[in-house]
């Protein structure tokens, strides 16, 4: 974190970088990542992720942590009280306002039984503003089949019931198979915070992703195709991690999204690092998107050689503007290892597993 802030972060304060790491990453942040269980929040089962934004004039650096119990073996409930744990810790050490979170934690974040993980957090830093705050909840935390119902009563308690039928064009295949599986508000003072649910694809390649975000202004088949297939290449996994999409609401525009986000996952594409980093290169480039930020950021997350495996790159995500697009890309610190397996299995869709060693 340290790196990148130095290195992309001009005029962000290391000492309020240090303190939202440590309020985010306590009272684990110290333990060995032995004595800890499996985290959702990077393939390889890392407990952070780094992302850098590509396209916005200002460096924006984001981290998400998954608040982590101290002890293996840990109960629903146990991730649970971790969790809120760490939004109050947040909103004592930094004032984020809790009013919204308030209305839908007993929703999506049951103190007990609950499944799979609780929450993850995330800050994004940049030099002209203070820190920002957001969550991110689990929809299948009763079960998946009670997903949508879980999304739809959560919106309901933030005045954005109306939005439910955009949910509903959007899972047109149905929910089983264009899976609801995150739930994520801004925590922060302004009056109208946005409201985002995230969705996963499955049996969805690039050409059908194409077709299913056609309906959204901005989404022209052939290029978000072309993308995704210029990010997979042909490798023996290449099209089967599901890709995700993402919904954001505020409730003063009406019941229709605000903005619609692609993310292609990285981590079983191309044979190794190296190479998808020889793609997202030339896919920024396509995009008209600068690549030296990229190149800055992959330098500071990267501790071995990029051809040895692959874990690096999370996601790369895609959203359309009216020039050229925001694209941020998404890294694993690989705590755990690299090479992650294929992960989401439609049956059991937030199932970890463990990868290969680094040593």
């Amino acid at each position: 974190m340290g790196g990148l802030v130095s290195r992309l972060g001009a005029g962000m304060p290391h000492s309020v970088v240090e303190a939202v790491f440590d309020a985010m990453t306590e009272p684990w942040g110290r333990l060995p990542v032995s004595q800890l269980e499996y985290s959702d929040v990077s393939p390889d089962g890392s407990p952070l992720e780094f992302a850098v934004d590509l396209s916005s004039r200002e460096a924006v650096i984001q981290i998400a942590v998954e608040p982590m119990a101290t002890q293996l073996g840990q109960s629903f409930a146990d991730r649970s009280s971790a969790a809120y744990e760490a939004v109050e810790r947040l909103e004592a050490a930094f004032g984020v306002p809790t009013d919204q979170w308030e209305a839908i934690a007993d929703v999506l974040l049951p103190r007990d039984g609950g499944q799979g993980h609780a929450l993850m957090l995330g800050a994004e830093l940049r030099a002209s503003a203070p820190p920002s705050f957001k969550v991110w909840l689990y929809p299948g935390v009763l079960g998946t089949d009670r997903a949508p119902e879980v999304v739809f009563e959560a919106l309901s308690r933030l005045g954005l019931q109306s939005s439910c039928s955009a949910l509903a064009r959007h899972a047109a295949r149905g929910f089983d198979t264009d899976m609801p599986i995150l739930f994520s508000l801004d925590l922060t003072t302004e009056r109208e915070p946005r409201t985002k649910v995230y969705f996963r694809h499955y049996d969805c390649g690039p050409d059908m992703l194409a077709r299913h975000l056609s309906i959204y202004p901005g989404f022209h088949s052939d290029r978000v195709s072309a993308l995704g297939h210029a990010l997979e290449g042909t490798g023996s996994m290449a099209g089967e991690q599901p890709p995700v999409t993402c919904l954001a609401f505020r409730r003063s525009r009406g019941p229709d999204p605000i903005g619609v986000t692609a993310y292609v996952p990285l981590w079983t594409c191309p044979a190794h690092d190296g190479e998808i980093r020889s793609r997202v290169a030339a896919s920024l480039m396509a995009e008209g998107v600068r690549t030296g930020r990229y190149e800055a950021a992959l330098h500071e997350v990267t501790a071995r050689h990029l051809d040895t495996g692959r874990g690096i790159h999370n996601y790369i995500s895609w959203q359309p503007g009216s020039g050229r697009p925001r694209m941020k890309v998404y890294f694993s610190p690989e705590l755990r290892g690299l090479n992650p397996p294929l992960r989401y299995d439609r049956s059991h869709p937030d199932t970890d597993q463990k990868v290969e060693s680094h040593g």
